[in-house]
Order: C-alpha cells, then structure tokens, then sequence
C-alpha cells in the first residue's frame, strides 16, 4: 500500500478470503496527508473490500489494529477476525522469548495448548510475523509439526535486516531495503543483541515522511541515544534531524557524524572497520545504501585477507 484506494483496487482483482494486517507504523504516511490514523483507516480497505464472509488476522499489540474489529473499519465484512500478540491476550499468545543464536526461541499457544517454535532471524517483530504464519497456517489445516518446520526453515529476504559476518567478529546488519521510524527502531534492537565490542549504526533518511519527516527523524535520533551504539553516522537530506535529536537526547556530539556524501560516509568508516565491530546499514530504498554494504564488506574482506 502507497496512497489511499490501493488496496480497495487489488481486492477488486484479487477478492482474498484471508487478510494478514501486520501493523500500523508511520511508511508512507507522507502519502496519506501525515496522518498516522488516515493511514490505519486506508490499511483498513483490505477488510472492507475482501471476501465479506473471510479471515482477518490482526496483531493486538499495535493499538490501531486493535481498532479494526470496530467501525468504520470494518465495514459490511461479516467474517471472523483471529489475533496475534505478544504483549496483549490474543488467540494466538507467544510466550517464553528466548534468544538462541542468529534466532528466537518461543511457544505459542493454539487451541489452549502451548507448543513450542524456533524462527531463525533476530528481532522481537519478526516473533509477530512468525504468529502471523502460525495463525494463518493453522486456520488453513496446516498440521504444527509442519508449521513448525516450515518456520525452522526459514530464510530472510536480501537487505531486510540480514546479518553477515564478514571478518573476525565484524558483523554488518544490512537493513537497506526501506526505513520508517519503526523498522529503525527494530534495527537498532537487532544492533544491540549482537555481542562483540563496538557498535556503529549508519542511518539514511527515510522518505514519504510528509509533515512527519521532522518529528520521525528526531526520534530515530533519540532512541539511537538509549541503545548500546558507539557512533552514529547520519546520510541524507533528512539526516541532520536523526543527528540533532540524538545529540539532544545526550548522545556524545562528537560520535555523531553527519555526511554529506557516501565517498565521505565510506572514507571515515574505513577506520572502524577492524574486529569485534558491528554495523547497521538502514536506509530508503532510494538512498541505495547497499552500496555502503558493499564497501564494508569487500573492506573486512581485504582486511581479513590481509591479516592471514
């Protein structure tokens, strides 16, 4: 979904009896007049232009999702509405969060009975993702040896959220296929998990912000502030916000660096790029920050090689 009336017209192609919403966040709410719940209300045109009689699947730890049972949401859909959640009581109740190398751990709860999962990708969302299969997949007939298997087996899209290890110890997150304050929010997370000894989070302007731009950007900056990150590089039109408002919120200035270009971005990180260092690259898809990926990584490489 980009603007307001898309996904009436997909429906119109495609009518499907099953509706995954996974959150409301703040993509593209530039599109939508800058406003988070004009968003929610055009996330909603799926289940008010599927099959009326269909299944919905909500996560109830996204307060705008626990909304969409209720009208004006829901429209003349008369069919059954399933949830997911973590944090909140819902129909499909992960507990026990446990990381576990390169995944988690957890049980879910299906049909009063807990079983146990293994999704392995970091990042607690990617829990709620992982419920969002399970309920589907169970409401579909899949048996939960085979829904547990199946997520076991999972392996995550390029340049969304994919950690690489590319020397000793030097770990580079590449995140570079969209950003919006959450999905940032969720990289720094993933940032933090990593053991090793320096942490350096390279955050790119995110686009389609609309009058959100400002205030988005501010808090990306300040919530780098309350993580475990050692430098903040900051790439793009928009990118003085994330650094001002990780200075204000008491991040070292001098650990902020705001580049202007990516030849400079590359030229100063050039000198971190040494062991027991991990990297975040997030940015627009736009940005083309994957560049910045490539460097690193063909970086360490030589480095590595170098050093025997």
């Amino acid at each position: 979904m980009l603007y307001k009336g898309d996904l009436t017209r997909h429906c119109r192609i495609i009518q499907p009896g099953y509706a995954v919403i996974t959150n409301i966040g703040s993509a593209h709410v530039g599109n939508v007049g800058s406003d988070i719940r004009a968003l929610a209300m055009a996330k909603s045109e799926l289940i008010r232009a599927m099959d009326p009689k269909g299944k919905v699947f909500l996560n109830v730890d996204c307060s705008y999702s626990r909304e969409f049972t209720q009208q004006p949401f829901r429209g003349r859909f008369q069919g059954e509405f399933f949830t997911i959640g973590i944090k909140h009581q819902a129909d499909y109740q992960a507990s026990g969060l446990k990381r576990e190398g390169d995944g988690i751990r957890f049980h879910c709860s299906i049909d009063g009975e807990r079983f146990p999962f293994f999704v392995p990708v970091r990042g607690e969302h990617n829990v709620s993702n992982a419920l969002l299969a399970i309920a589907v997949s169970h409401q579909l007939g899949v048996p939960v040896s085979g829904i547990e298997k199946g997520l076991r087996q999972f392996q995550p899209q390029n340049r969304r959220l994919t950690t690489m290890n590319v020397g000793p110890n030097v770990n580079v997150i590449d995140d570079t296929y969209s950003s919006n304050p959450q999905a940032v929010k969720a990289a720094l997370d993933v940032l933090e998990e990593l053991e090793t000894g320096t942490r350096i989070a390279i955050l790119g302007s995110m686009l389609e912000m609309g009058r959100y731009t400002v205030p988005g950007h501010s808090f990306v900056g300040k919530y780098a502030c309350r993580k475990q990150v050692d430098y903040l590089y900051a790439l793009g039109k928009h990118a003085r916000y994330i650094a001002a408002g990780a200075i204000r919120a008491g991040f070292p200035p001098e650990r902020v660096i705001l580049c202007r270009s990516k030849k400079q971005l590359h030229r100063m990180l050039h000198e971190h790029i040494r062991p027991d260092t991990s990297f975040l690259v997030k940015g627009s898809h736009r940005l083309r920050m994957n560049r910045t990926v490539d460097f690193l990584c063909r970086k360490a490489f030589a480095i590595s090689e170098q050093n025997g």
